[in-house]
Parts: C-alpha cells; structure tokens; sequence
C-alpha cells in the first residue's frame, strides 16, 4: 500500500534485544556450551531455546534468530556427522 497524502511521520528502527527466550549458551557453530565454557559434545541447539534476539517490532522479527541458529546447527550437524 502506497502512503502518498501528508502528513508522514517515521521512527528510527534498528535491531535489539528486548525479550529473551531459552537460555542454553552456544558458539558460532550452534554447538551447546556447558557451564564451565566448554562445549558438549554431539549436542547442538537452534530456535528459541538459543535465546531470542528480535527486532524492535518483535512480531515482525520473530522468527529471524530462530531461522539463522537453525541452518547453522544443520549445517554443523551435517559437517560433524
């Protein structure tokens, strides 16, 4: 939908953590870290479990974390196999 009759108003917007989810700790390779900072072996986490980071329009960046942690444990999986 096209916004063409004044007046217009804007809002800065940029990424930001305001709500959490989860809590397991985890590395670049989604690998679960353990409470001493090493890794568990075999064990890989993605989603909200990771802990969310959203967008300032939560529902509009929702799933976004949730996505990128996915394909990242998947591709760890698949290499570590």
């Amino acid at each position: 939908m096209k916004v063409e009759q004044a007046p217009f108003y804007a809002t800065p917007h940029k990424p930001s953590v305001h709500h959490t989810m989860g809590g397991l700790k985890i590395d670049t390779q989604a690998r679960v870290i353990n409470k001493e900072g090493d890794v568990i072996p075999g064990l890989y986490a993605a989603g909200e479990v990771t802990g969310g980071i959203h967008a300032d329009n939560r529902l509009g960046g929702n799933a976004l974390i949730d996505i990128f942690t996915g394909r990242i444990a998947g591709e760890s999986v698949a290499s570590h196999a």
